[in-house]
């Protein structure tokens, strides 16, 4: 399991990523770190959950950009995804797994796409893609934590407004689930290209998601509340 949040502002889109990988049977559990987001088409960036197979066939399509693709965004999404579908069968893939996707389009404007590849009777179908908005998840995408994004998360918000509000949703939803660990990666995406941050890189974000935590604390002490 893991957890990747899509959130976009007005001239960027970022994926926030756990790290975390579960390997073994149920008698032998490993962990270990793995990176889930990555750049792809020279200008996109995608993060993959479910299956270690989704995240190989990113990997195979590579980071440059794709020949072949429509100039058209909503055409280009859908190429790629069936382009991945494809390879995905040709390998012998049959695991279930999701993507998140995040770009710039045309008129400067931000996307999330999602999709997601699922064996029905003999064959692996997909399902969408489909665009989707600001606030969405995959993996435990439904955890208690993301709902800091959901209540206080706006387009209007800065990007660094919108990194630590992702940031710290990922780093909650990382205390209470024992399938999502950091490290923290978070990927951005604007006009200018694809820049993708590892934990390590961001210790004022880290401080401040402290501090909210402290500030929540605080303001639950309920000090000189009294009931009438």
């Amino acid at each position: 399991m893991t957890v990747i949040l899509a959130l976009k502002g007005k001239d960027h889109a970022i994926l926030i990523s756990d790290t975390l990988e579960i390997r073994g049977p149920n008698d032998g559990k490993y962990r270990h770190l793995i990176q889930k987001l990555h750049k792809i088409n020279g200008k996109w960036g995608i993060g993959v959950s479910g299956s270690l197979d989704g995240l190989q066939i990113v990997r195979d399509f590579g980071e440059e950009k794709i020949d072949g693709l429509s100039d058209r965004n909503f055409v280009a999404v859908g190429q790629l995804a069936n382009q991945m579908l494809k390879a995905y069968r040709e390998k012998g893939f049959s695991d279930e797994c999701w993507f998140l996707l995040v770009g710039i389009k045309e008129d400067d404007r931000p996307f999330i796409w999602m999709w997601s590849f699922k064996k029905e009777d003999t064959e692996v179908k997909i399902q969408g893609p489909r665009e989707v908005p600001s606030g969405n998840a995959i993996g435990a995408c439904n955890h208690g934590a993301l709902y800091f994004s959901r209540e206080f998360q706006r387009d209007t918000m800065s990007l660094e407004q919108n990194v630590l509000i992702g940031f710290h949703c990922v780093a909650e939803v990382s205390k209470h689930d024992v399938r999502v660990d950091r490290p923290i990666d978070v990927l951005v995406a604007t006009a200018k290209g694809v820049n993708l941050y590892p934990e390590s890189q961001l210790p004022e974000f880290v401080s401040r998601s402290n501090k909210i935590n402290a500030a929540i604390l605080d303001c639950l002490s309920a000090e000189g509340l009294k009931l009438p």
